[in-house]
């Protein structure tokens, strides 16, 4: 439908200034094809149909272009490609928000040039930046004068977002200044901006606790994003971050795991030019973060909680678990489900596990609300049993269940009693958790394949030691992380590294599970390679359990299918 509201703002558009500026061109006050000069609907898309914003945008562009062209020939005639370099991209993400492409696509060829220190291309790209910035600055005068309006697009947030709080850092005012309309078109009032490191750090400082999402361009002269983050990391920032910038996504990826190095909770990255469509997506996850995604500190934005009160909550049954579907990506059937844990705080509302995990393990409660957890989701496996459904149901486990040596018993005394074959319980294991006391948890992992539980090694490829874990542990499933799952289609590192784990899974007769799966592009890239199974947002959200069987039977209705696969 976005798209639909897309197609029409740029039909519009094209249609209302096409005339004009064409008979601009035959008069020779324009050099390039106006009609492509600006593609309107691009703005649109970003911050609404709102002549005003587009007012303020478009001034702060022509602004900010005059001075980056400038600084580009002064730094042409001292024969300075860095800064060529620099500015050209700064440029280049600017004009690509404002659906100047032409503009872009000419930065983009200065920016590439100045890198292979290609200066006979950067003299023949540098003359037409001039000439498309004046045929960008026709439109834009025209399209200022005119008062058509045209479709908006509809990129309001699942997520509650009146009392988020979001900090974005870009050393690009326009970039800026688009971001905070976009997030207030998506109805977030709370948005503060930095345009260095330093005058980030210096307003965390005073107000870090109340930020809750720091939008982060990693690509800014001084201190780049990724300086950024180790300043960050000693400030024990807790909220999350998105990373925003041009750079490559394998750049981007490699920030990613950076930033998890220094225990600070991303939710991903775009790329620039940004679209809502992304940002919502992020956003929308803010306030649902699986069991093994929690962050070392917790979150502002939820209610603080103390060990006294999560050893109640334990004893008073008020952890829930939600249900995250997977299902066999040939035969599109149902054939288990994560389960992860929340708390149903009597006062404080439903609280994610990020908020409480830590607490957890750093006050001796971790085995407690584990097998909470464990019970719930055996019991929940019988009534799922008993209904028709023949599923595995995934619990994770924490590294202290690995040094408990009761374990294994207990874990056969619950399914025991419950009337569930261990062999439809899977317990994932999170690979980076086994580089210590590795000769306790492997008994323990040992003892549970041998009583029929299936042992799964999580988040694979994030780890140190993925193959040597392999070769220890009895695994008879392995989840490809999602930093090699979505987007992997467009991502040839990201791609390689998952047809490789298949292909090591399948000679070590293992099945394989992909996490993250969000898009059509996803499912049919896991399809092509031979992903056995498929998790996430494409599929489902984890849900509680009645909306889970509900869930279950529309799943069911709409593929056809009486019963559930095992």
């Amino acid at each position: 439908m976005a798209e639909t509201r897309l197609y029409e703002a740029k039909t519009a558009a094209k249609s209302e200034f096409l005339l004009p500026l064409r008979t601009m061109m035959r008069t020779g006050e324009v050099n390039e094809e106006p009609a492509e000069a600006v593609n309107i609907a691009t703005l649109i898309g970003l911050v609404g149909d709102d002549r005003d914003r587009h007012r303020l945008l478009f001034a702060t562009f022509v602004n900010t272009t005059r001075e980056i062209i400038e600084t580009i020939q002064a730094a042409c005639q001292d024969r300075a490609v860095d800064v060529v370099g620099q500015q050209a991209h700064k440029l280049k993400s600017s004009a690509r928000s404002m659906g100047a492409d032409q503009l872009a696509d000419v930065c983009w060829a200065l920016e590439t040039a100045a890198k292979n220190m290609r200066w006979d291309e950067i003299d023949e790209q540098f003359p037409r930046l001039d000439p498309l910035f004046e045929s960008v600055k026709a439109y834009i005068d025209r399209y200022c004068e005119s008062e058509v309006s045209v479709s908006a697009t509809d990129i309001a947030c699942d997520t509650k977002v009146e009392d988020i709080s979001i900090l974005s850092i870009d050393d690009d005012k326009l970039i800026l200044e688009v971001e905070k309309l976009m997030l207030k078109e998506m109805g977030i009032s709370n948005i503060f901006t930095a345009t260095t490191g330093k005058e980030a750090l210096a307003f965390l400082d005073g107000h870090g606790s109340s930020i809750h999402l720091i939008m982060l361009d990693l690509n800014m002269p001084g201190m780049d994003g990724i300086a950024f983050l180790r300043h960050l990391a000693t400030r024990n920032y807790d909220g999350s971050i998105l990373f925003v910038s041009g750079q490559h996504r394998r750049i981007l990826q490699t920030a990613t795991r950076l930033a998890g190095e220094h225990r600070l909770k991303v939710l991903g990255f775009v790329e620039k030019p940004i679209k809502p469509v992304d940002v919502k997506h992020f956003l929308d996850k803010l306030n649902d973060v699986p069991l093994k995604e929690i962050s070392k500190t917790g979150d502002s934005r939820q209610p603080a909680v103390t060990a006294d009160e999560l050893r109640r909550g334990i004893e008073n049954n008020e952890l829930v678990v939600f249900f995250q579907p997977k299902v066999n990506v040939l035969s599109r059937r149902v054939v288990g489900a994560e389960a992860l844990v929340r708390w149903q705080h009597p006062e404080k509302g439903l609280i994610p596990p990020f908020v409480f995990i830590s607490l957890a393990e750093e006050s001796g409660l971790i085995d407690a609300l584990t097998r909470r957890v464990f019970e719930q989701a055996v019991r929940h496996a019988a009534e799922l049993q008993s209904s028709g459904f023949d599923i595995k149901i995934a619990v994770n486990l924490s590294v202290d269940n690995l040094y408990d040596l009761a374990w294994p018993d207990y874990a056969m005394a619950v399914t025991e009693s419950a009337g569930v074959d261990p062999s439809k319980i899977v317990l994932e294991i999170t690979e980076t958790r086994l580089i210590s006391n590795i000769a306790l948890a492997l008994e323990i992992l040992v003892r549970l394949s041998m009583s029929k539980f299936i042992l799964s090694i999580d988040d694979f490829g994030t780890g140190y030691s993925s193959m040597e874990q392999l070769q220890r542990i009895p695994f008879s499933e392995l989840k490809v992380d999602r930093a090699f799952v979505h987007g992997a289609a467009n991502e040839n590192s990201a791609k390689a590294i998952l047809e490789s784990s298949v292909n090591l899974a399948r000679k070590l007769d293992m099945s394989v599970v992909a996490e993250g799966v969000e898009t059509e592009e996803d499912w049919n890239l896991i399809a092509d390679i031979g992903c056995d199974q498929a998790q996430g947002y494409l599929i489902a959200k984890p849900m509680p359990v009645d909306e889970w069987v509900t869930w279950l039977h529309e799943w069911n209705k709409r593929y056809g299918m009486e019963a559930v696969e095992g």
